[in-house]
């Protein structure tokens, strides 16, 4: 919105087709809003002019969509991905934050409500098997405390992330590792002594611990530039990086992504990448085969033990 409004729901004045009309065109702004890339800089004015409509029938389209008073704050349309959120509350609170106005009377009875009850419930919210894995456990139950880890077989799913500010700061200056190394990067780097133990194998019985960089702090010269020494092209041990591998008393629960039938490439890519040792991710799962079918049959009395 141009500025903060309370929008009301469409009164019985609007016939039914005006109503059916003005939610096709909400849906049509819907499309139009979700389809801004993030950042771009577009006016209100360009907005309307996109859609074809004038302001006022921007707002009865928004209002056909609504039940109850709804407060919309002032917002660029580039901001339309930006929660409600209160400036002081956000400082202090420093994570996602997604406020909301409460404009009917019952229904701040029934957002009380909603916090007494919500703060003071009792187990009851529990699922039935969360139920009984509680009670497993009080019993002594050992195998129900198992730590469970996922395995995140699909490439196209998977995301990266940076390594602490921190850490980054200590890091060497030509170091380019800024992401977090993850269990996939640890299993590449394990120990030549493990070289024959499969994915499966070292998520479930293997921790590795990675000590933290040690910057090397280099002496200055007159102008304030690193002084260059013989040792330049020696490398530092306190610039390196090492594992420390622990085996675990009580292995892992895996689990990993679950593929349909019809999926047969993902299935048999991820039963090699599971169930038989690797180093190389992009070259090894394929191997000198054509396909990965054609790896797995090669391999299936292997990954069957």
């Amino acid at each position: 919105m141009r500025t903060t409004k309370i929008l009301y729901p469409l009164d019985d004045s609007f016939s039914s087709t005006s109503k059916r009309k003005l939610k096709e065109s909400w849906r049509n702004i819907q499309k139009t809003l979700n389809a801004l890339k993030e950042g771009e800089d577009t006016t209100y004015d360009q907005l309307f002019s996109n859609l074809g409509i004038p302001e006022e029938s921007y707002i009865l389209a928004i209002r056909s969509s609504l039940n109850c008073p709804t407060i919309f704050l002032k917002r660029k349309p580039n901001e339309l991905r930006v929660n409600n959120y209160n400036p002081a509350c956000l400082s202090a609170w420093r994570a996602n934050m997604d406020v909301q106005f409460i404009l009917d009377v019952y229904a701040c009875e029934s957002c009380a409500m909603y916090i007494v009850s919500y703060i003071s419930k009792a187990q009851k919210g529990m699922s039935e098997l969360l139920r009984k894995a509680c009670a497993e456990a009080e019993e002594g139950n050992s195998n129900i405390k198992q730590q469970v880890v996922f395995i995140n077989t699909s490439p196209d799913e998977r995301v990266q992330l940076l390594k602490p500010l921190s850490e980054i700061e200590e890091m060497p200056d030509e170091s380019e590792e800024i992401h977090s190394g993850g269990m996939l990067k640890r299993y590449i780097e394990r120990p030549s002594s493990l070289q024959n133990v499969t994915l499966a194998d070292w998520e479930a019985w293997y921790d590795s611990y990675k000590k933290s960089y040690s910057k090397n702090i280099k002496k200055l010269d007159v102008d304030q530039l690193p002084l260059e020494t013989a040792d330049d092209d020696l490398c530092d041990d306190s610039e390196k990086e090492t594992n420390k591998i622990k085996r675990r008393l009580k292995a892992r629960i895996i689990r990993s992504p679950w593929f349909s039938r019809k999926s047969d490439r993902e299935k048999h890519r991820e039963l090699i990448m599971l169930f038989t040792p690797w180093r190389n991710e992009e070259t090894d799962l394929m191997g000198k085969y054509s396909s990965d079918k054609e790896h797995y049959l090669a391999l299936s009395d292997q990954i069957a033990e």
